[in-house]
């Protein structure tokens, strides 16, 4: 791994991120280049690569790419993001809806593969069976997180808390749910921090619901695992994402997921059947939903979740990355010959 100190105006000139790439190759010889976004730092590789001699595969996640932040980005900006993967050897995209976003706004032609080099996808990834060792070691010693929430059962929101994860609307949601939430005495509990937190702290005693809302601030390492292990569902409220990190912790965690209903979400939690979508943004969609996931039985869901979570795990994000790298320096798929 490499670090190295942002240049100044890195974002007005995101060419300079390849000084320090250069520097770093002069010292290491890198066989190939993968970076994260095309803006800034895929943009800076695939402008340096003929200058480094090899290949730069780049992974878009999210970010301008998301039709949101598209709309609102000036021409220089979707420009550059254009040129990073169009410049690329190789795109290994975290979601089927973000390889499209790239064919949308990067490519040309037809199906928009025109201009753009193969695009893999490779989910997002993580060690599930070390994170349900964790879990399972705070059955026997709760971190403080147990103290705030107690042993009531909960419904679990964990995101930064801004405009963007829309928990606003989730605890508008809770408030016309509300009858549920006390005949099961369950509890929403929203576990993050952000710009949009006082806001919401606002809002939870505006609606009266302070007895089933409990916020909990950041969580994590051994906190965030008891609140996988112990939550009824996971719910995201998103109005943007490119793949949605809460859906693959809970699907790890055998943990069933209300989510909105964006093509990133429709991608797993509708199409694995690991959950329930609400329409986006939408209230009464939303509070049908929590009513649903805290009447129902879920216990389909979760056998879902144990079913498909190997997909997601660690070793298949490495082994996907791998066959991408490979592929861009021998220029062909190992899959494909």
């Amino acid at each position: 791994m490499v670090r190295y100190q942002r240049p100044p105006g890195h974002r007005s000139w995101p060419g300079l991120h390849a000084v320090p790439l250069a520097v770093s190759h002069m010292r290491r010889r890198f066989e190939a280049i993968l970076a994260w976004y095309s803006l800034p730092t895929g943009y800076a590789a695939a402008r340096a690569k003929r200058i480094l001699g090899c290949p730069v595969v780049v992974s878009p996640r999210g970010g301008v790419l998301c039709p949101g932040r598209w709309e609102k980005a000036d021409e220089r900006t979707r420009a550059v993001v254009r040129a990073g993967y169009r410049g690329a050897d190789r795109i290994v995209s975290i979601s089927h809806y973000l390889a499209d976003r790239v064919r949308a706004v990067c490519g040309e032609g037809e199906g928009g593969d025109a201009g753009l080099p193969p695009i893999d996808v490779v989910y997002n990834g993580l060690d599930w069976r070390a994170l349900e060792r964790e879990r399972l070691a705070t059955r026997a010693s709760p971190p403080p997180v147990a103290a705030k929430v107690g042993d009531r059962p909960f419904v679990l929101h964990l995101a930064r808390v801004d405009p963007i994860k829309n928990q606003t609307l989730a605890v508008r949601a809770v408030a016309a749910a509300k009858s549920a939430f006390e005949a099961s005495g369950t509890l929403y509990v929203i576990a993050g921090v952000g710009g949009d937190l006082e806001k919401v702290r606002m809002l939870v005693t505006e609606l009266g619901v302070g007895h089933i809302v409990q916020m909990t601030g950041e969580q994590v390492g051994s906190d965030k695992a008891w609140l996988l292990d112990r939550a009824v569902c996971m719910v995201t409220s998103s109005l943007d994402e490119g793949l949605g990190g809460v859906q693959i912790e809970a699907v790890c965690s055998g943990l069933p997921v209300l989510a909105s209903d964006l093509p990133a979400h429709r991608e797993v939690t509708g199409d694995l059947g690991v959950g329930r979508l609400f329409e986006s943004d939408h209230l009464a969609a939303m509070a049908e939903g929590l009513r649903a996931m805290v009447r129902g039985d879920l216990g389909g869901y979760r056998e879902r979740c144990l079913a498909v979570r190997e997909r997601f795990s660690l070793d298949a994000m490495a082994a996907g990355y791998e066959r991408g790298m490979l592929a861009a320096i021998g220029g062909k798929h190992p899959d494909t010959g």
